[in-house]
C-alpha cells in the first residue's frame, strides 16, 4: 500500500501544478482530497485485509480517472473516446470513497465483522483456480479471493456506467420517436442499445458465476475452519459443559457462515452488503452528474432564484432523510431475526432430541410433557414471527 500511497501523492502534486498553471481553483479541491487519500492509503497497511481490497481499488481508480481528467483538461483525450470519458467528478469521488473505507474501518462493529472476514482473506492455504479457457493454476486461496473481489467490484462499476449510458439512450431514442426521425431511431436501437445491452447482460452473467464461486469457496474455507475449531481439543464437549455461552453451534456453522457471507435467502451478508453499498454510491455519483446538468433550469418554487445543482440537493436530502427514518424504523429487525434463528434452532433441536430418545419417552409415558415443551417453544416462534410482521409492516408503509 505504501507504493500506491506514493503514487497517489505524486498525482496530487501533478494536479496542483496543473491547477496553478491553468489558474483553475476547483482543481485544488481534488488536490486536497487526493492528498488525504494518499495519507489514508499509507495508513491502510494496518487495516482489515478485506477492507484493504476496496481501499486499493478506489485509490488506484483515483489515479486512473484523475489522469483521464487531466488529459481532458489539457485537450489530450482522443476525440473518438469523447463519449466514453468518465464524469469530471469521478477522481474526487473515488478518492473520497477510499477515505471513507479507511474511516469506517475504525468503527467497532465493522472491525468485528471484518475480523471474521479476514480469516479467509489473510489465509495462507493453497487453492486452485481456473480462468476459462486457460488451464487450472495453483495459488494462495486468499490471492484468488482478492482477485475475484476486484473483478466483481469493477464489473459492478461497469454496470453502473452502462446504466447511465442507457439512460441517455432512452432520452435520444424517445426524442427520435417524438421527432419521427426514422434514421436516428434505428441508429440508436441497433448501434447504441443493442451492443450496450449485450455487454450488460454478459457482465451480469459473469458476475453471477464469479460471485457464486467466491461465496462457495469462502463458505467452504470458513466452514472447515470452524469445524476444526469446534472439534479440536474436545471444544464441543467443553462448550456443552460451559452452559449457554453459545447456543446451537451446529446451526451456527451450518447456517450462519452462509448468512455472514451472502445474507442467505433474506438480508445481506458482509460481501453482499459491501457490493450493494458500492453500487448504490456509484449510482448516486453517476446520476448526480446527470441531475446536476439538468438542475440549471429549475428555480426554487415560487421564486426566480436558481441554485446550482438544485435537483441534486433535493434528491440527496430526500435520500438522507429516507435512510435515517428507515434505519430508525427497521433497526430492531436485526435483533428479531437473530432471535428467530435461535428459537427455530431450539425447536428443531428439541424435535431431533425427542426422536433420538423416543424409546425412553415411550416407556416412561413422557409424550404429554414433550408435547407441552415442543408447543411452548413453537409458541415463542409465533410471537417472534408476529413481531417481525409488525415491524416489516411499518417499514413497508414508509418505503412503499
Amino acid at each position: 500500500m505504501q507504493k500506491l500511497s506514493v503514487a497517489v501523492a505524486i498525482f496530487a502534486a501533478l494536479t496542483a501544478l496543473v491547477g496553478a498553471h491553468k489558474g483553475d481553483s476547483s482543481l485544488f479541491v481534488l488536490v486536497a482530497a487526493t492528498a488525504l487519500c494518499a495519507y489514508t492509503t499509507w495508513r491502510a497497511a494496518d487495516m482489515s485485509s478485506f477492507l484493504k481490497i476496496f481501499a486499493y481499488i478506489f485509490s488506484t481508480e483515483t489515479i486512473v480517472f484523475g489522469l483521464i481528467g487531466l488529459a481532458q483538461a489539457e485537450g489530450l483525450w482522443p476525440e473518438f473516446l469523447k463519449d466514453y470519458a468518465p464524469p469530471e467528478t469521478m477522481p474526487l469521488t473515488v478518492a473520497v470513497f477510499s477515505i471513507i473505507v479507511y474511516a469506517i474501518s475504525h468503527i467497532p462493529v465493522v472491525r468485528e465483522m471484518t475480523r471474521i472476514a479476514d480469516l479467509y482473506f489473510s489465509s495462507r492455504d493453497r487453492g486452485e483456480g481456473r480462468v476459462w479457457p486457460f488451464q487450472p493454476f495453483a495459488a494462495r486461496e486468499s490471492a484468488i479471493a482478492i482477485a475475484m473481489v476486484v473483478v466483481l467490484v469493477l464489473l459492478n462499476q461497469g454496470q453502473v456506467g452502462i446504466t447511465v449510458r442507457l439512460s441517455f439512450f432512452n432520452r435520444d431514442w424517445f426524442n427520435a420517436i417524438q421527432e419521427k426521425n426514422a434514421g436516428e431511431f434505428w441508429r440508436q436501437l441497433l448501434y447504441v442499445f443493442t451492443p450496450w445491452a449485450f455487454v450488460y447482460v454478459a457482465s451480469v452473467i459473469i458476475e453471477f458465476v464469479l460471485q457464486s464461486m467466491l461465496i462457495i469457496r469462502w463458505r467452504r474455507w470458513l466452514t472447515e475452519h470452524y469445524v476444526e475449531r469446534w472439534l479440536g481439543a474436545h471444544t464441543h464437549y467443553g462448550m456443552a459443559l460451559a452452559g449457554n455461552g453459545a447456543d446451537n453451534p451446529d446451526q451456527r456453522i451450518a447456517e450462519d457462515v452462509n448468512r455472514f457471507i451472502s445474507g442467505g435467502e433474506e438480508g445481506y451478508g458482509v460481501y453482499s452488503y459491501s457490493i450493494l453499498l458500492i453500487a448504490t454510491l456509484s449510482s448516486l455519483v453517476s446520476f448526480a452528474y446527470v441531475l446536476w446538468d439538468l438542475s440549471g433550469n429549475y428555480p426554487l418554487p415560487g421564486t426566480d432564484i436558481y441554485i446550482p445543482g438544485f435537483l441534486f440537493w433535493v434528491v440527496l436530502l430526500y435520500a438522507a432523510v429516507g435512510t435515517l427514518v428507515t434505519h430508525l424504523i427497521g433497526r430492531s429487525l436485526t435483533g428479531l431475526y437473530f432471535d428467530r434463528q435461535r428459537r427455530e434452532a431450539d425447536f428443531r433441536f428439541s424435535l431431533a432430541r425427542m426422536r433420538e430418545y423416543s424409546e425412553q419417552i415411550a416407556l416412561l409415558g413422557g409424550e404429554p410433557a414433550e408435547r407441552g415443551s415442543l408447543l411452548r417453544r413453537f409458541a415463542g416462534i409465533i410471537v417472534n414471527y408476529l413481531a417481525i410482521v409488525q415491524k416489516r409492516k411499518q417499514l413497508m408503509a414508509f418505503t412503499s
